[in-house]
């Protein structure tokens, strides 16, 4: 073992880096219990010292992944692995560690069950999305050990679908890097996966599945995960060739093959995919306009000040707009020349990218109806009845910070909602109220997002999103509701944690430049 750090300089609720023998490793003290752990995220590798400790929940300052600080184990979405842990010693006030010589990628699978035992139906899951995935993972990990069938309309494994707009387009992200999990994975845990396999309805009272080719398959319990469709147009022309949806692989994949220097692309959308994938087309050498019908980007949804503040960015980044107008048509004969605006101008087109939101795929099951917000309602176990478990973009599930049903579209929360949705379909006992987060990356600057507001009556800021680092605190009320950050990664992840702890000031005694991880002390 390895001298690495006095007691002294590392008291409860603490997290230090050291080096042992050229190895980097994340000390934490959680009520004195110190623990020696991989230092870097299993989801995209984030530093973990630079994330926050609450409790024994070691937080992610990117993404929010959680891990127990204790053990390393992997507690909340996103990512699937958990960190790997090393013995520790500590011998009158000093701090030793041991690492092996081969340390690996310093991630591993939580601990589930290894194949299982035969039984007379499967336990499926319908989706191939982060909540499918994680329902599978939620199903083992709980102690289920008997067969599994993932069912996807897809041709590929589950993948990570938030890379589609980013890396992925652009190029920069590898296939290899695309998949959550590898076949070995599902071979060695015994998961039957049926890819291509489209699912035409689920009779919940018969437990059977059908399919669009006429067979059927019989289940004992089910989680549906079917996520969403892009929305289209319906205008004159919208059937063109080189009109492209982004939300597959494939279209990913179609988009980059379209574009390239000097091409004209057209994005139709100011929502985060549009402009998510209108800054890597310009960045891919195309000359990219963004038609919305907003006069500001994210207006609605941010406020104006942040809205004139991510288009600015985009600009920079060569990004064109033409905000205000509605698109009334298409024009071209082979495939799309140009877009039509209700202004009477047309835009030129080499191809044009869609973005202009989602319908959740919610009508296939017999008997259990979506509600007005077009999601399925379900309990804190995602539970919505007949043995059915409901995840991801198409579950209308309970809010924390309310108590309120809400249908959240955020990757992070159908992920966590897949995991207790296949804790519970396994008997293990884990409820789910969450507060929400989600990311968007905008020319290259990274908004995180925590909580849900679905109005503004003020909005508070810590700093000038003109000009730098913020943090912008949207109130409801006498509560903030949600809080929008860039640049201020650590007290984001507190101010989350703080929200789901219930120990978030209200908004008469908010303090915006308050220190929020020293809270969590």
């Amino acid at each position: 073992m390895t001298l690495v750090a006095q007691l002294r300089n590392l008291p409860p609720g603490t997290k230090q880096l050291v080096r042992v023998d050229g190895v980097e490793v994340l000390l934490c003290n959680v009520d004195g219990h110190v623990s020696a752990l991989h230092p870097k995220c299993t989801h995209y590798g984030a530093p973990l010292v630079d994330g926050v400790l609450n409790g024994h929940r070691l937080v992610c300052p990117w993404h929010h992944a959680c891990f127990d600080a204790r053990t390393g184990r992997h507690l909340d979405a996103p990512g699937c692995d958990a960190l790997r842990s090393y013995p520790v010693d500590v011998r009158g006030g000093d701090v030793y560690v041991d690492v092996p010589s081969e340390v690996g990628d310093g991630q591993h699978p939580n601990p589930m069950v290894q194949g299982g035992e035969p039984a007379e139906l499967p336990y499926v899951v319908v989706g191939g999305g982060p909540a499918g995935q994680h329902a599978v993972e939620g199903m083992r990990q709980g102690g289920y050990a008997g067969p599994i069938t993932l069912v996807t309309a897809e041709a590929h494994l589950p993948y990570d679908r938030t890379q589609v707009s980013k890396g992925f387009l652009s190029g920069e992200r590898p296939e290899q890097k695309m998949l959550l999990r590898d076949r070995a994975f599902y071979d060695a845990h015994r998961v039957e996966v049926l890819l291509g396999k489209r699912v035409a309805r689920v009779d919940a009272a018969a437990h059977t599945l059908h399919f669009t080719d006429g067979k059927r398959l019989a289940y004992a319990k089910a989680c549906i995960a079917t996520g969403s469709t892009p929305r289209q147009l319906d205008v004159p022309g919208a059937q063109l060739p080189a009109i492209y949806a982004l939300r597959t692989w494939e279209d990913a994949e179609a988009i980059r093959s379209a574009a390239g220097k000097g091409k004209k692309a057209v994005v139709i959308g100011s929502s985060f995919i549009g402009l998510e994938s209108a800054m890597v087309l310009a960045k891919l050498g195309c000359k990219v306009t963004v038609v919305s019908p907003e006069e500001v980007p994210f207006g609605k949804t941010f406020g104006r000040r942040i809205g004139q503040t991510i288009r600015g960015w985009q600009e920079a980044a060569g990004v064109d707009f033409a905000l205000g107008e509605e698109v009334v048509g298409f024009e071209g004969v082979r495939k799309v020349t140009g877009v039509r605006l209700k202004s009477g101008k047309t835009l030129p087109a080499s191809f044009v990218v869609v973005g202009i939101g989602v319908t959740p795929n919610s009508d296939l099951i017999d008997g259990i109806a979506p509600g007005e917000d077009g999601g399925i309602r379900v309990n804190a176990h995602q539970y919505a009845g007949h043995d059915v478990y409901v995840a991801g973009d198409i579950a209308s599930a309970p809010q924390a910070l309310d108590g309120a049903h809400a249908r959240i579209e955020h990757w992070r929360v159908a992920a966590q909602q897949g995991t207790v949705a296949g804790n519970h379909m396994a008997g293990a006992e884990r409820s789910l109220m969450s507060v929400p987060f989600f990311w968007t990356n905008q020319a290259g600057k990274n908004l995180r997002y925590a909580g849900h507001h679905t109005h503004t009556d003020t909005i508070v800021f810590d700093g000038m999103p003109e000009e730098g680092p913020f943090i912008a605190y949207y109130i409801e009320g006498d509560r903030v509701a949600a809080v929008l950050g860039h640049g201020r990664d650590q007290d984001l992840a507190a101010v989350h944690e703080l929200m789901w702890l219930n120990e978030l000031p209200t908004a008469g005694e908010l303090d915006p430049g308050a220190d929020w991880v020293g809270m969590l002390g």
